[in-house]
């Protein structure tokens, strides 16, 4: 490492020079080497931090290169020999004669080296030849040299290279070691402490990790649940075997995070900067707050507990799904480039009180909405595709399809709204309810519709939704495209400015002028 982390070590005058390529030369500078690391000391943490090169390539030749290779490489003990590691390498093009080419670039250290120091060489090469030519800093200068492959003359020449210091795998430390205990493994930089309460359970706290420590807690001798964990830095994975009774607190971020069951516990990532997967099995009242984005979440079931049903909380999330139901609460929100959820998949039933996304999503789908439920969206749903019975409360600020493969009892879609961070009607402050020009482009339901009201640009201006009061928001830019019910509608509505001329009802294209149960007209 350097004797300051992230100090950078110039070279603004030597060159190191090369054979004549094809009538051109080629000559190379190191203008700096900058390696910052995260580790203990600065040290650089292999697979997560990186070397930055910068290097200028001149052609004072006659003819313009027909190219060449700039390669980084690490070697352990100054020997430039066939089995050095190489971190990467930057293609240099044809320079015209009389000519530089300034190449910046940084290498991640590559996953799996052995902690300890390392020198960094730069090494040309030109494309079809035999030759390397190999050049490295010494204090302010540069020294270089070149050798022919095979040529064993050669094979013992000493470069003295810019010093880095890596933090690289480590054996797996174990704590906590105790008969009806828990076991701690960390590989990677850092330590864990353990401490048993009074009432038994164990709590942990992790210090000095980063991006290259994985941490496991798993069982020793049959215990099986552990209390609050705490890990001050950051992790690359994060594996709990064992029951989370207590909280999960992660300060920097994480690549990987793999939980069992998690009991009324609040599960927070802190850091930004490194989309983190999730996994679980059963969270129960349990809470998952991210302060990153989420690349991916698995669960098998996350209900509620004594009447707490937790929250999820991210700033977006590419992938979400659970196999059985989900009862959490949702608040996505945040300063990204595209806000929302992109793809969404509850093969049970959704039973959320409040399901706030501020942001679109692409694909909803669930087994059942259940009576209780209420989300709402602060912008475009793609396809809601509800596998089974519709109930709740669903709003966006547009749907282009619906479909429901069964029915839909006791259900209110609009579409123009936007319901606050309570998904519900009525409300003040960050509560409050919006409504604006909505549209569904397709609207499907393969059963029957029972006490259930779609409405396309509507306000209900006192928070209930059919009564006489309702009004649109505006007659211009809401509509309601394709309507299809399949079996019977029973006391339910359609509202919207615009409607199609025809809605298939029970097998029948029924015009929707003068029909009550389809409304373009209020007030």
């Amino acid at each position: 490492m350097y004797s300051k982390p992230g100090r950078s070590i110039q070279n603004p005058c030597e060159m190191l020079e090369s054979r004549q390529l094809f009538g051109a030369d080629l000559m190379f500078n190191i203008a700096s080497v900058t390696a910052a690391g995260s580790g203990p000391g600065g040290a650089l943490v292999a697979g997560a931090d990186s070397i930055a090169v910068n290097a200028t390539i001149f052609n004072r030749g006659d003819d313009k290169t027909k190219g060449a290779d700039l390669k980084v490489i690490l070697t352990r003990d100054f020997e430039i020999t066939s089995d050095n590691q190489s971190i990467g390498k930057m293609g240099v093009p044809n320079v015209e004669k009389r000519t530089s080419w300034i190449a910046t670039r940084s290498f991640t250290v590559p996953a799996g080296l052995e902690s300890g120091d390392y020198y960094v060489f730069l090494r040309i090469q030109p494309y079809g030849e035999s030759f390397d030519y190999v050049g490295a800093i010494i204090g302010g200068g540069l020294f270089g040299g070149s050798k022919k492959a095979g040529d064993p003359s050669q094979n013992n020449t000493r470069y003295t290279g810019v010093k880095v210091t890596i933090a690289g795998a480590t054996p797996a430390v174990d704590v906590g070691l105790t008969t009806g205990g828990v076991r701690a493994n960390l590989s990677g930089p850092g330590s864990v402490q353990m401490t048993r309460r009074e009432d038994g359970m164990f709590d942990f706290v992790a210090t000095g990790t980063n991006k290259g420590s994985k941490l496991t807690i798993e069982n020793a001798d049959g215990f099986n649940h552990v209390g609050n964990i705490h890990v001050t830095g950051s992790l690359n994975k994060f594996e709990i075997k064992v029951a989370l009774t207590g909280n999960l607190t992660i300060d920097g971020t994480v690549k990987e995070l793999k939980l069992r069951y998690v009991n009324n516990g609040v599960v927070t990532i802190g850091g930004t900067g490194e989309k983190v997967k999730i996994e679980a099995r059963d969270l129960d009242g349990a809470s998952i707050v991210s302060g990153e984005q989420i690349d991916k979440i698995e669960v098998y079931g996350w209900y509620a507990l004594n009447g707490n049903n937790g929250t999820l909380s991210a700033p977006w999330i590419k992938e979400m799904r659970t196999r059985a139901s989900f009862e959490a609460n949702v608040a996505i929100a945040g300063v990204v480039k595209k806000p929302g959820i992109q793809k969404l998949r509850i093969d049970d039933f959704v039973a959320s009180p409040s399901f706030v996304v501020r942001g679109g999503i692409d694909e909803f789908r669930v087994g059942d909405s259940r009576s209780g439920s209420a989300v709402t969206v602060l912008g475009e749903v793609k396809k809601l595709d509800i596998r089974g019975d519709a109930s709740g409360l669903f709003s966006a600020t547009s749907i282009k399809s619906v479909k429901i493969e069964r029915g839909a009892a006791d259900w209110t879609l609009l579409a123009g709204a936007f319901l606050g961070s309570d998904a519900r009607l009525g409300g003040a402050a960050g509560a409050a309810d919006t409504f604006g020009v909505g549209t569904i482009k397709e609207f499907e339901i393969k059963k029957t519709m029972v006490n259930s009201i779609v409405g396309v640009g509507l306000n209900p201006m006192n928070s209930v939704v059919g009564d006489s009061d309702d009004r649109f928001v505006t007659t211009a830019g809401s509509r309601l495209d394709k309507i299809k019910v399949v079996q019977t509608m029973q006391n339910s509505k359609f509202y919207s400015p615009r409607l199609p001329g025809k809605a298939s009802v029970n097998g029948t294209n029924t015009p929707t002028m003068f029909d009550p149960r389809f409304i373009s007209v209020l007030g």
